[in-house]
């Protein structure tokens, strides 16, 4: 039995899960999907944001990391279709779907016309859109992968650099937006510039620790040899998003506590009553402090075996991460532990997407697609 089929059958068993927690607690259950789908979201356009920087910048690290940034790439219209409950539960779950909410307030009429469920679901239809054609723009349209397995070198054409930077520019807004739509809206009236960039640079981050966990991991499908200077490499720049990360998620709680407004405030104040009093600090540990540390040592920078399980250990916090942004949106702040619809919904999901990960090994390893994408 292959790997595919394994995960496949998996899969197969948390699903029935998925659809009895539906049945019983049909909120609590998108929410909890949703929270599930934005970690393979994470992983593949926080892949094509790296494809479009190393098309814009070269290195060593791309060489190894190319084929795996490739695969979750072309991976997003995966996500997209995993993506759909939510956008068929939207009105079970965002509070602005119930039009009185938003009229019962003075001067809210640009909300009104932009808070509609038609309007949200065309909305997130485009973003996959944009992440599609990007997925392609990137494997392909740049035109990288045109060597030979001989050489294990990946090149670009002349007009790889400016494509790419317009295609940054283009997936930078899209997150920001869908950043807004999906989990800034579940408070109609929080507003948080930063919020945007704070999601795309958790999905840069999870990207790259999916990335280097498969170079190390995975490493009879990489195209060039993982040698300890090429994981050095990957190790500095899976620290260099590390400490981007951290900033900006320290920024961001920054402004919204000092501001000192309710509305802007009570975003992280229904994130610190019940269990996510725990979770909180978890993340800054688990998170950030002890990868940090790990990552400052050189001996440890040289051990794939040691950079694999913390990249793994960094997915498993963007896990916890993505369930702390969105499960307290129930408002439930009083809640002593997480909801169960969380187990099936991610083992779901997870199994899904490495699945379809799986299958583009096997078929690339065999030979049936490209060399690179």
């Amino acid at each position: 039995m292959s790997t595919f089929t394994r995960l496949i059958a998996v899969a197969m068993i948390a699903f029935p899960g998925c659809g009895l927690a539906w049945w019983l607690a049909a909120k609590q259950f998108l929410l909890a999907y949703l929270a599930a789908v934005l970690l393979p979201w994470s992983v593949s356009v926080g892949s094509i944001g790296l494809l479009l920087i190393y098309s814009l910048t070269g290195g060593r690290w791309g060489q190894a990391a190319w084929p795996w940034l490739a695969m979750n790439a072309r991976l997003m219209p995966l996500v997209a279709v995993l993506f759909i409950p939510v956008l068929l539960g939207s009105s079970q779950v965002y509070p602005w779907a119930n039009s009185d909410l938003l009229q019962q307030f003075d001067h809210t009429e640009n909300r009104q016309w932009f808070y509609q469920v038609p309007f949200f679901v065309g909305r997130s239809m485009f973003y996959f859109v944009v992440w599609s054609i990007l997925a392609w723009i990137s494997t392909v349209g740049l035109g990288r992968g045109y060597e030979s397995r001989a050489t294990g070198h990946v090149t670009s054409s002349p007009t790889s650099q400016p494509l790419a930077g317009l295609g940054a520019i283009a997936l930078l807004l899209t997150i920001t937006w869908a950043g807004i739509d999906w989990v800034m809206s579940f408070d109609p009236f929080f507003g948080s510039t930063l919020f945007g960039a704070l999601l795309g640079m958790g999905a840069i981050l999870a990207a790259m620790s999916a990335a280097v966990a498969a170079v190390c991991f995975w490493s009879p499908l990489s195209d060039c040899s993982a040698d300890d200077k090429t994981i050095s490499d990957l190790a500095g720049l899976l620290l260099a998003f590390l400490m981007l990360w951290a900033y900006f998620s320290f920024a961001h709680f920054l402004i919204m506590w000092m501001g000192d407004l309710p509305i802007e405030s009570r975003f992280y104040a229904v994130r610190t009553v019940g269990v996510w009093s725990l979770i909180s600090p978890m993340l800054a540990v688990g998170g950030f402090v002890v990868p940090f540390l790990c990552l400052l040592s050189y001996r440890f920078k040289r051990s794939p075996k040691m950079i694999g399980t913390l990249a793994l250990g960094l997915l498993l916090m963007r896990t916890i991460e993505l369930w702390w942004m969105v499960l307290p949106a129930d408002g439930q702040t009083t809640a002593t532990s997480l909801p169960w619809a969380i187990l099936p919904t991610t083992i779901a999901v997870v199994t899904t997407y490495v699945a379809g990960l799986s299958w583009l090994a096997e078929r690339r390893e065999n030979g049936v697609i490209s060399h690179v994408a």
